[in-house]
């Protein structure tokens, strides 16, 4: 699941000062409740407009698996 991915990599993202936003459509309630469910240790924040996921462009041609590795790995890229 790619939101206990990134909670397993929380530590690699802190070490490089950045922390990691999960945006769903969900609602508070929805998101509390897997964030208990799953111990992550990631922020996850509803939105219902779809703004953010539209301009980020992250509800589309994302795989869920690797998706915590692909990102940290490409913040490793842009510091160097």
């Amino acid at each position: 699941m790619e939101a206990t991915e990134f909670s397993g990599l929380d530590d690699n993202f802190t070490r490089f000062d950045k922390r990691v936003v999960g945006i769903s459509r969900d609602e508070c309630m929805s998101h509390a409740e897997f964030h208990d469910k799953y111990g992550l240790s990631v922020l996850l924040l509803p939105e219902s407009d779809r703004w953010r996921a539209e301009n980020f462009k992250v509800l589309y041609g994302v795989h869920a698996h690797g998706h915590a590795d692909e990102i940290f790995n490409l913040i490793i890229k842009e510091l160097k």
